[in-house]
């Protein structure tokens, strides 16, 4: 199965999500897992199909299962109105334009792409592949195609955006190739940061029709030079990360992006991430760094390298780090101590002021190492008010995010509500 390649914006589904301003200052983004899970745990149809937010998709679209989908590769225009939706900014009967890529089946996976013009709204977005496989399922000519992603919107609010969701199109592929009773359903599974009226359980539901496809979408994952190789760097940190190719600085690596660039087979990558900095300019936290082993991809091909919250220790294991974010929204500054009481004790050194719409990022410390267990893990916030929050962070209401580490605490906790949907 082939790991779904996405690029550009998702039109008519999270183009709205534009109401904030970007901050300017990449090494000081602010993101935060609010709730719900990544775009990376969907690894098979059944994960999609249990999925709630799938369910409720399904409710309101058709599902064509079967295990003999049409051909439906290229790239499609599809153009629509909403039929149902719970996010912001949008109504039944509103227009959409969503346009997607779907590669040529090979048994249940299938590789899809969404595109899209960023004019149209989201400006200033990436989208991280971040790991996750689709999928196709049908009979005849009817069928329905299953993927996930990551929307990072680092324009949204005075910090960075990041929306984990999943699309389903559902349809039948008529003998011209065009895509008629044409349903694209998308849901938001995890939301990360300033995401304005952006929530998990948010979902939109459109009905649409496409016309013949109007190109093909394979190869898209070879490098223009044949001697050299496509390499992929994804920082799924919510700190910058500067990258290194061999040995040498190539790139700062925004938080929750990736870099895209070809090198000469052989080569090795490192990278070391940004340490925020408090105000007065005092990095936070510590940097996670790591150096990859040689890339042994042969030219003309594809090598994919993941920044995450995992390194390797000095003795051979894996150091876990997390990186606690403050929505501070009590109306008093607040100070931050991380693991305290611990051999790693960090205070931040700072005054984190209360805002609607800032959250405050205070770098990545050791969660699991030599040096401290996920049971002696904690941050300790003083205020008035003042909150204890002890590990391990592994759920419900506390969990760290997959890949980035995220540790959302949002202040005071009351405040977290439950989405609501319009018919």
């Amino acid at each position: 199965m082939k790991k779904i390649s996405v690029r550009g914006a998702l039109i008519g589904c999270l183009a709205i999500a534009t109401g904030c301003h970007d901050d300017h200052d990449h090494h000081h983004t602010v993101a935060v897992v609010v709730t719900g899970k990544t775009a990376s745990d969907f690894q098979s149809l059944a994960e999609y199909l249990n999925d709630p937010e799938v369910q409720s998709l399904f409710n309101r679209m058709p599902r064509h299962a079967g295990a003999t989908p049409p051909n439906v590769e290229g790239l499609y225009d599809a153009l629509g109105q909403v039929t149902a939706t719970s996010l912001p900014g949008f109504a039944p009967g509103d227009p959409v334009e969503t346009i997607f890529c779907l590669g040529p089946p090979a048994g249940s996976a299938i590789e899809a792409t969404v595109v899209g013009d960023p004019s149209a709204g989201a400006g200033g977005f990436s989208i991280v592949d971040a790991g996750a496989l689709s999928f196709i399922e049908g009979t005849g000519d009817l069928f329905t195609v299953y993927m996930a992603f990551i929307l990072a919107l680092p324009d949204l609010g005075t910090g960075h955006c990041e929306v984990h969701q999943v699309e389903i199109i559902s349809g039948k592929r008529e003998a011209d190739g065009s895509l008629t009773s044409l349903f694209i359903g998308c849901a938001v599974v995890g939301v990360v940061g300033s995401c304005g009226g952006l929530s998990v359980d948010q979902i939109q539901v459109s009905q649409n029709t496409a016309g013949p496809p109007t190109a093909s979408c394979v190869g898209g994952g070879t490098p223009s030079d044949p001697s050299r190789v496509l390499v992929e760097v994804a920082n799924f940190l919510v700190t910058d990360a500067d990258v290194y190719v061999n040995g040498s600085f190539f790139a700062a690596a925004p938080a929750l992006s990736s870099l895209i660039f070809e090198a000469d087979p052989g080569f090795t990558i490192a990278y070391s991430s940004v340490r925020p900095l408090n105000g007065s300019s005092t990095p936070l936290g510590v940097s996670l760094s790591e150096t990859f082993v040689q890339d042994s991809q042969f030219a003309g091909r594809f090598s994919f390298y993941a920044l995450d919250n995992v390194t390797l220790g000095s003795d051979g294991g894996d150091d876990v780090f997390f990186a606690p974010v403050i929505q501070n929204r009590t109306g008093s500054s607040l100070a931050v101590t991380v693991n305290a009481g611990t051999p790693v004790s960090q205070s931040c050194g700072c005054s984190l002021p209360s805002s609607g719409l800032s959250d405050h990022v205070i770098g990545y410390y050791p969660y699991s190492t030599t040096q401290i267990a996920p049971t002696a893990a904690n941050v300790v916030i003083t205020g008035p008010p003042d909150f204890t929050f002890n590990g391990p962070f592994n759920g419900p209401d506390l969990f760290l995010g997959r890949d980035s580490g995220a540790l959302s605490l949002l202040l005071p906790p009351s405040l977290r509500e439950s989405p609501q949907e319009t018919p």
